[in-house]
This record gives structure tokens, sequence and C-alpha cells, in this order.
């Protein structure tokens, strides 16, 4: 088993040129603008996928690459 992960395993300056093509990461926590807290934005009878794709668009535009979003269920 230890042989198999070590063989797929990257070596450092793999994983630095991976790194170093994707440059820093930016990005923040995420609730769209059409939900008061993180369980009215996961329900269906409030989920607004409009608003959160206009949100993160918008994200995108100013330069951030990622953003973090609670999953509480």
């Amino acid at each position: 088993m230890e042989k198999i992960l070590q063989s797929k395993r990257w070596t450092e300056q793999r994983a630095r040129a991976w790194q170093e093509s994707r440059g820093w990461l930016c990005g923040f926590n995420f609730l769209p603008s059409s939900a008061v807290n993180s369980t009215e934005m996961w329900q269906s009878s409030t989920w607004d996928e409009t608003t959160i794709a206009r949100e993160l668009r918008w994200a995108q535009s100013i330069g951030f690459n990622c953003c973090r979003v609670f999953l509480q269920f």
C-alpha cells in the first residue's frame, strides 16, 4: 500500500509548479444578499440561483478566485 501511495505522490517541483501556475488564493465567505442566513440559502423554497450566479460573477470580476460556503446540513 505504501509503495502505491509513494508512486502517485507528486515531487516537490511538480507541486510547486502547480501552485505557482494558479497564483495566490484570494477568497471570501459567501452568503448571497437574498438570504438572511446559511439555512435560508440552502432551502429549496428560498434557493436563488440567479442572485448567487450574479454575485459570484461580481466577485470574479474584481479578482476573487475562491469562496467558502458554510454547509450546515
